[in-house]
């Protein structure tokens, strides 16, 4: 394995968490604000 495909792996490993991270804050503030909306319809 030659530098350049070491470097490439570890940046798509950094992506996927990096991407996973932004995908469950989403779906956290997702959730907040669904419940935000469903307490001011009350």
């Amino acid at each position: 394995m030659d530098f350049f495909q070491i470097v490439f792996y570890f940046k798509s490993k950094f992506v996927e968490k990096a991407t996973e991270q932004i995908s469950s804050k989403t779906k956290l503030a997702t959730s907040i604000g669904s419940q935000f909306s469903k307490e001011k319809h009350k």
